[in-house]
Order: C-alpha cells, then sequence, then structure tokens
C-alpha cells in the first residue's frame, strides 16, 4: 500500500508513466492558453467598440455644434455683424463624418461614373457589400459570447459599433446598419489594420480590394453599374475564416479586368 501511495512521487516510475504526465501538463497548458487569448482577444474587440462609438460620438456633436455655430453667424449676419476668419469654421476633412442619403451602388442611382459620387461613401458600400455574408456571424457565436467573434477589423462591425455601441449577440441584418452617419477616416484605419488580420498572400480583405481600386488611373470614368456588378460577383467568391471576408486575389484581378479595365485605354 506504501508503494502505491507514493508512487507518484517515486523517480524510478516507468517512462510511460512521465510521457503521459508531461503530456497532460503540455494539454493544459495548451488550453490555459488559448482560454486566456479568447479573453484577452474578446476584451480588445469590446474596447474598440467602444473606442469606436466615443469617437462617432464626438463627431456627431462636433457636426451638431459646426452646425450650430453656422446659424449663429448667419443671423449675426442678418444683423450687419460681418464675419471674421477668427470664428469662421473650417469644413469637415476626412476626419469628419459621412452623412448620405442614399448608397451610391444602388440600382435606381442618378449618377453613371464613379467620379460622380463620394468615393469615400462608395467606398464604404462597395466593402459592405462584400462583407455582407458575414453579417449573420459578426457578433459571434451566440451560445458562447464570451468567445470572440473575429470579425473587429471588419467595417461591418465598425459600423455596427458606430450606429448600435451594444453588446447584442443578435444576428445582424443589412437594413441594421446604419451607414449614414459614420466617420471618413473608418476606411483607411481598416486599410491601416488590415494587414493585422492574418490573411494570406493569395487573398485580400474588402477594404484592400476597394484600395486597389481607388487607385486605379481610370477610377472616376469607371460606370457605377459596372462596380455593382463587380461587387455582387465578388461576394459569391467571398470566404470567410473566422475573422472576415476575404477574397482570393487571382479571381479579384480577374474579374476587375474584365468588369472594369477591359475596355479603358492604358
Amino acid at each position: 500500500m506504501t508503494n502505491n501511495i507514493f508512487r507518484i512521487f517515486n523517480p524510478e516510475a516507468p517512462k510511460e508513466d512521465r510521457v503521459q504526465k508531461r503530456r497532460a501538463q503540455v494539454r493544459q497548458a495548451q488550453q490555459t492558453y488559448r482560454e486566456r487569448k479568447e479573453a484577452y482577444t474578446k476584451a480588445l474587440e469590446r474596447e474598440v467598440a467602444r473606442g469606436k462609438a466615443r469617437e462617432a460620438d464626438l463627431l456627431r456633436e462636433n457636426e451638431r455644434l459646426r452646425e450650430r455655430v453656422e446659424r449663429l453667424v448667419g443671423k449675426l449676419g442678418q444683423h450687419g455683424i460681418e464675419d471674421s476668419d477668427e470664428v469662421a469654421d473650417p469644413p469637415l476633412t476626412e476626419h469628419g463624418i459621412i452623412t448620405k442619403s442614399k448608397n451610391p451602388l444602388a440600382p435606381d442611382s442618378s449618377a453613371s461614373h464613379l467620379g460622380d459620387v463620394d468615393p469615400v461613401a462608395l467606398g464604404m458600400d462597395f466593402v459592405l457589400a462584400l462583407e455582407r455574408p458575414c453579417l449573420e456571424h459578426l457578433h459571434g457565436d451566440p451560445e458562447k459570447p464570451e468567445d470572440p467573434s473575429g470579425h473587429t477589423l471588419t467595417l461591418s462591425s465598425q459600423v455596427c459599433a458606430v450606429s448600435s455601441p451594444s453588446d447584442s449577440t443578435s444576428p445582424v441584418s443589412p437594413e441594421s446598419i446604419n451607414q449614414h452617419v459614420v466617420p471618413a477616416a473608418m476606411l483607411e484605419n481598416l486599410l491601416a489594420l488590415s494587414s493585422q488580420v492574418g490573411v494570406s498572400d493569395d487573398q485580400i480583405t474588402p477594404v484592400q480590394a476597394w484600395n486597389l481600386i481607388r487607385y486605379q488611373p481610370h477610377f472616376g470614368g469607371f460606370e457605377i453599374s459596372a462596380l455593382r456588378t463587380l461587387a455582387e460577383t465578388l461576394r459569391d467568391t467571398i470566404k470567410c475564416h473566422g475573422f472576415g471576408a476575404v477574397v482570393p486575389l487571382s479571381v479579384f484581378r480577374r474579374l476587375t479586368f474584365e468588369l472594369l479595365l477591359q475596355d479603358k485605354p492604358f
């Protein structure tokens, strides 16, 4: 009995026992690491969502104050008091907000070429169209709300955080995404972070795809209907490996050439 009690402390224990014990320790360490990593990632996702919501609130408040200043300046002018450069409010730049009433990619859009519409709003619509297959799992697994969703660095997730900064785990529908008032710098921020998503060299994210399109020499002359067709066709090739939508680079290049570039002079 004594030998059995103290066997686990016996350095003369069979080699197989020590190997099994070591494997169990390694598995436990790996599980602990995964759990801590998932908890850390989820905490980062929540903090990013809160940060984006705060940024959007500040931008909305800035826009409200700007409109109020414009009204006050107008009243001063009505009373013969001239405006001065000291109180004149500079126009909003890329760090302002986008306000648009219609989707530029909508079939009933009055514009015919990309140069006729706001390129930032157009980029928002293009990227959101490609990310639509990810909407159902944007908030992760409802049965495992503590697990990270892996979609924090997608435009859809950022827009949801701005328009409805809640921790809801309900599936997201395209109609619930309010893209009419969002930070104009959001695309640039996501592009800067896209290298951290972890896609392979033969894939690109939707925001990277848009970046390649907008720097084409004939960008302004592309037809909106052609871009709409490109977005719809690319959406059928979208893959999601748990961290957001990706497009095969070879497919993107082929479709972009066929639908946008084929008839353009070089």
